[in-house]
């Protein structure tokens, strides 16, 4: 690890330590704290990996690994920003526009805002990879 790399472990170590989480191995999909997330996200600690104009710090991949690893050893509460950071953010940055990218990436980067995922659907479940459709052709299109 770089010495920036272990200087962001080190930083959120120690901001777990003051907010005295438990180590549980759930606690990536526990009870959402978005105290805690937005301190995460004042810190910039969240959206390690987005440029800069969308409120993230364009680190890399093993300095986002460092932080992850650290909040998941400490047990720390992630739910409350983890899909937005995670899976909605990256999906807007990639295939979004830029209103959209600018309205809510940087929020989601402070942890100002959260998204929930629900997924079911008949014969998947939530496995979404395994959801089938058709199209039938009507004179409307």
């Amino acid at each position: 690890m770089t010495t920036r790399e272990q200087s962001l472990r080190a930083a959120v170590r120690e901001l777990c330590d003051e907010w005295d989480y438990e180590p549980r191995c759930d606690a990536w999909g526990g009870e959402a704290d978005p105290v805690f997330s937005r301190e995460l996200g004042r810190r910039g600690l969240l959206a390690l990996t987005w440029p800069k104009d969308l409120g993230g710090a364009a680190e890399s991949n093993l300095s986002r690994l460092a932080v992850t690893e650290e909040l998941l050893r400490a047990g720390a509460p992630v739910s409350y920003h983890w899909a937005g950071e995670r899976q909605i953010g990256p999906t807007l940055i990639r295939h979004g526009g830029r209103a959209l990218q600018d309205e809510f990436c940087p929020r989601l980067a402070r942890a100002e805002i959260s998204f929930a995922l629900g997924m079911s659907e008949p014969d998947a479940g939530s496995d979404l990879a395994a959801v089938r459709t058709t199209a039938t052709r009507t004179d409307e299109g």
